[in-house]
């Protein structure tokens, strides 16, 4: 099953996705990407797999942005963490 993803908050056309793939402004992708801003950054791995820590994500946060959006993948195996989350709370 594919699923898209509006991009209506950045200048990328919109991200399709289906389990491991995702294509971004045309280009397929088979492993994790963070997106920050306009960039895309491929082949992204986490410190701890799949347990997302404030380290793993600085340089998006050091853009201050208004939304991050987490994907958790196809089986929802991405955990966060509780310091990550009260992070972002503030």
């Amino acid at each position: 099953m594919q699923k898209h993803v509006s991009s209506e908050v950045m200048s990328l056309s919109p991200i399709v996705y289906s389990f491991g793939k995702m294509i971004i402004d045309g280009k397929i992708y088979n492993r994790d990407v963070k997106i920050i801003q306009d960039k895309v950054v491929p082949n992204w791995w986490r410190e701890q797999g799949h347990f997302l820590q404030i380290q793993d994500v600085q340089d998006i946060l050091d853009y201050h942005p208004d939304i991050l959006i987490i994907g958790t993948g196809a089986l929802g195996i991405m955990k966060v963490s509780p310091e990550l989350l009260t992070f972002l709370k503030k």
